[in-house]
């Protein structure tokens, strides 16, 4: 149940989301470096879906659909 998280949720969870997302990006940064192999390939397109998902958990934590869950509104 959202709605009985603390206030303090949202922004504890921005600051491991932000956290992870560097770690992402400086992942997908060093695959895009390396070249050719395929399992190198493999392995940034891993990343990049990471990084997307993490993105729109971002987005989401900061969306009024969030507030909208978590006051227990949602449709």
């Amino acid at each position: 149940m959202l709605h009985a998280l603390p206030p303090s949720y949202r922004q504890r969870a921005l600051v491991q989301i932000e956290a992870l997302i560097a770690q992402a990006e400086r992942d997908v940064a060093r695959h895009s470096a390396q070249t050719g192999k395929a399992e190198t390939r493999d392995r940034l397109q891993r990343e990049r879906r990471r990084l997307a998902l993490l993105y729109r958990s971002r987005q989401f934590l900061l969306s009024d659909e969030f507030s909208a869950v978590k006051a227990g509104r949602r449709h």
